[in-house]
């Protein structure tokens, strides 16, 4: 589920709208983030940096009316470490 509200480069003239939240994947047992650093680590499920991390591995389970593994999904977010 993700929730989310629009953002807009402007002053409000009344209050924000509510949030809206939109189903991104049914049927799913577990979604997990994990996050690898920019220098020597190992995988974290935490990230508090202001830089952002090396790779972002999500890892996706289904439930039982979805057979099958999925793999995980690496992401780069940047190419090079600041």
């Amino acid at each position: 589920m993700l929730s989310w509200t629009p953002h807009l480069h402007a002053v409000r003239t009344r209050p924000a709208p509510a949030p809206i939240n939109t189903v991104l994947l049914p049927q799913v047992t577990t979604f997990d983030l994990s996050y690898w650093p920019a220098q020597n680590g190992a995988w974290t499920s935490v990230w508090h940096d202001a830089n952002p991390p090396r790779l972002v591995r999500i890892h996706i389970v289904p439930d039982n009316t979805r057979p099958g593994d999925w793999p995980d999904l690496l992401v780069a977010p940047m190419l090079d470490p600041l």
